[in-house]
């Protein structure tokens, strides 16, 4: 979400959403912006896109389209407001992927096309890019010591070009890493002395995924290493940059995606910080918000500890306790939800699906799970459990009309999400179907 933001709000102060012609025009008088005129042959009623690609979440954002009116034409994206250097890429409609073109502030270039195959697609009067299409359809057996070498022979030519920061995250994530943990620190501390942390290019990176997932895995997945690896990038880095927001943004979802680490301590250290008080103003409201409440959560209920414990009733005015119920199940999944918030309505009956599908594959595991309805008003309660699909689950309310359960468990968001062992010790706070797998498969 905030990448996304981050990118929208990018393009549309910079100008580089393209404006696409249906004729060719005149060359750029100015440095500024770009004209992309392709020559497009026996290609009629077919649709180009161009668009970008974010490197942290691996969206395509579509920034402009045309359709091919004849069978002999010229189409011209262009956009003469200047423009952040970055990789692009062009396909037609119907294609999933595009060739990469690397678009500097006042690129101008031809490109040929006379094939629905657009690999095939060739530049003329742009030394940059007639080489990074060259590079990109090289034949694909050659030898990493190879593909390297053709890198290296690009970073010499086009030293300031888009292409060259491109190539040069390029050449990092094929560069081989050293083999002692001595030699290891010693390469993940320097790891970022390749470039300049606060390019703003970065925000428009394709590679920029795998260059920090090649980083944060450079040494065993624990609390302390991440924590190095958050301060290692982000200290003493403008949080003004625009960089800051994507590398803030990508180590949230990477702790994420290594919850079952045991990464609470990693994630409490970049929030208290790098994201509290929102200092340079660089989160949205919404984001700052969920960040501040996962933050809350792990004060309030750290991973590992004992389960808060509270009494619920059914519908039917069936009494249960939580702790009558974790001792008799491997597993216990509780969700606070609102019947009215729009993100529950979505999200549970997907949470539903997927513990059926894993009830299926673990049969001998007992799972439990718990919907507890986390609002005051009660009217839509029964339908909301028939339509979400919630009709296997215990479905409980609290009888304490002042819900003390919601400071105990900093359950004041919907939906809030608690997986609970046998001895009733939170081991995961988030619906992360990948990490409770893990968990349950111990």
């Amino acid at each position: 979400m905030l990448f996304k933001q981050i990118i929208l709000i990018t393009i549309l102060s910079l100008g580089l959403t393209a404006s696409a012609q249906k004729q060719k025009v005149k060359t750029i008088g100015s440095k500024d912006g770009f004209e992309i005129s392709i020559h497009a042959t026996n290609l009629k009623d077919k649709k180009l896109q161009l668009y970008l690609i974010s490197g942290v979440t691996k969206k395509q954002f579509i920034t402009d389209s045309l359709s091919i009116t004849d069978n002999s034409k010229i189409v011209v994206f262009k956009q003469p407001k200047k423009i952040i250097g970055a990789i692009y890429y062009l396909k037609f409609s119907d294609q999933k992927n595009g060739v990469g073109i690397a678009l500097d502030n006042g690129a101008v270039m031809d490109l040929y096309l006379n094939s629905n195959t657009i690999e095939e697609i060739t530049c003329s009067n742009n030394a940059i890019n007639k080489d990074f299409i060259e590079y990109q359809q090289q034949d694909k057996s050659i030898t990493s010591e190879q593909k390297t070498n053709k890198r290296n022979a690009l970073l010499s030519r086009y030293p300031k070009s888009i292409l060259n920061l491109f190539l040069a995250v390029e050449n990092k994530i094929a560069e081989k890493v050293p083999v002692t943990l001595e030699e290891k620190i010693s390469y993940r501390n320097s790891y970022f002395t390749f470039l300049d942390r606060a390019d703003k290019r970065i925000l428009f990176l394709p590679n920029t995924t795998k260059l920090l997932y090649k980083y944060v895995t450079l040494l065993p997945i624990t609390a302390d290493n991440y924590i190095d690896n958050i301060d290692n990038l982000l200290k003493g880095l403008d949080c003004k940059s625009k960089s800051f927001g994507v590398f803030s943004n990508y180590f949230i979802s990477n702790l994420a995606f290594f919850e079952t680490n045991q990464l609470e301590k990693a994630y409490n250290h970049l929030y208290k910080n790098y994201i509290d008080k929102n200092p340079c103003d660089i989160f949205s409201a919404a984001d700052y918000s969920s960040y501040s409440n996962k933050y809350a959560t792990n004060i309030k209920v750290p991973i590992g500890t004992k389960c808060p414990d509270f009494e619920l009733v059914s519908k039917d005015t069936i009494t249960y306790k939580l702790s009558e119920i974790y001792p008799k199940n491997d597993f216990t999944f509780v969700v606070f939800y609102s019947p009215s918030c729009v993100h529950c309505q979505e999200k549970m009956p997907v949470v539903s699906d997927s513990f059926k599908n894993l009830k299926n594959k673990y049969p001998t595991k007992n799972i439990q799970l718990i919907g507890v309805i986390n609002d005051a008003d009660e009217s839509n309660w029964t339908q909301f459990i028939s339509e979400k699909k919630l009709d296997y689950w215990l479905n409980l309310k609290s009888p304490d009309s002042k819900r003390k359960y919601q400071e105990d468990f900093n359950a004041y968001s919907n939906p809030s999400y608690f997986l609970i062992n046998k001895s009733g010790d939170v081991i995961l706070k988030t619906f992360n179907i990948k990490a409770i797998e893990e968990l349950i498969n111990k």
